[in-house]
């Protein structure tokens, strides 16, 4: 399973603050987290800036990146 989320910050962060400013007017960081269905976290993202969709998050993680040494054929 894989899920995207906003974390909000509570003020504009000094450096690239523009940057973390989101599609609904607050300062957020996007986190990616990948688990499995018991809910075991397998790898996550944090920190790609601005309004990203998760398949663009995705891109980001380990998982995507070496998914043939980590996962079988049929996964």
């Amino acid at each position: 399973m894989v899920y995207g989320t906003l974390v909000p910050l509570y003020s504009c962060p000094g450096f690239y603050g523009n940057s973390l400013y989101d599609c609904n007017s607050n300062y957020s960081m996007n986190v990616q987290i990948v688990s499995t269905p018991d809910l075991c976290i397998i790898d996550y993202s944090v920190g790609l800036p601005g309004s990203q969709h998760d398949s663009t998050a995705l891109v980001e993680t380990f998982i995507s990146k070496e998914h043939l040494v980590l996962l079988g054929d049929d996964e």
